[in-house]
This record gives structure tokens, sequence and C-alpha cells, in this order.
């Protein structure tokens, strides 16, 4: 999964997510908190779910459009049927 070409979160996302992750009662009383690991999980999730949604969009293009982009022998499972909500 290539992820040099996308964008990462911004720094105001950054700091939501920070500061949400570290909102507990027992994180609050701590001054020093790494948050450098789950940082890192939350870019690498957001880098696969961004290469999902192009993958897909693309994949929703006609073939005329897609011209060299995609080989012609790629062949890819059916997608899944959409889940039914309760």
């Amino acid at each position: 999964m290539p992820t040099e070409e996308l964008s990462e979160l911004d720094p105001e996302q950054i700091s939501r997510i920070v500061h949400m992750a570290t909102a507990s009662r027992y994180l609050k009383s701590r001054s020093n908190v790494d948050t450098t690991g789950i940082m890192y999980e939350v870019n690498q999730d957001f880098a696969r779910t961004m290469n999902k949604i192009i993958m897909e969009k693309t994949l929703e293009t006609p073939e005329e459009e897609l011209d060299g982009m995609i080989p012609p022998n790629l062949n890819l499972p059916a997608p899944p049927p959409p889940k039914v909500a309760p």
C-alpha cells in the first residue's frame, strides 16, 4: 500500500485526537503521556482508508477513462454485498 503521496492528518486533527485520547481521569493526572505510538497507528489507518476510498472511486469510473491506469489483466473479486442495518 503506497502512502508516500497521501496527505496525513493536519495538526488540528492530531491535537483533537490526542486531547480526546488523554481526557480520561487516569491520564489527566499524568503530565507526560507518550502518544507517538497511537498517533502512528491512527495515521496508518487514515492512509489505508484514503487508499481504499481512492481505489473504490477509481474502479467506479468507466474503463475508457482509465486508459493505461489499471492493467487489463487485473481480476478483482466481486465487492461484498452491503450489510443489512439492524
